[in-house]
């Protein structure tokens, strides 16, 4: 991944954001359940999502079904 930490990518996330008009929300889990949770959430208050799901790509049926809700 390089060598930019977490807070790096926020960072240029947010900047990138207020650039277009808008912000990022940044967060964070290890646990599938919350991710899920967050892109329901966000289906609801924002208008997109970028997601980094790692080794969840290759295993996780929820959470592509919940992004496929997103469609």
């Amino acid at each position: 991944y390089g060598t930019d930490t977490l807070a790096d990518v926020e960072a240029l996330c947010a900047r990138t954001a207020e650039k277009l008009g808008g912000r990022a929300d940044a967060r964070q889990s290890n646990h599938e359940g919350q991710l899920v949770d967050w892109v329901h959430e966000a289906r609801e208050h924002h208008c997109g999502i970028v997601i980094n799901p790692a080794a969840y790509s290759h295993t996780s049926v929820a959470l592509l079904d919940a992004l496929q809700a997103c469609e």
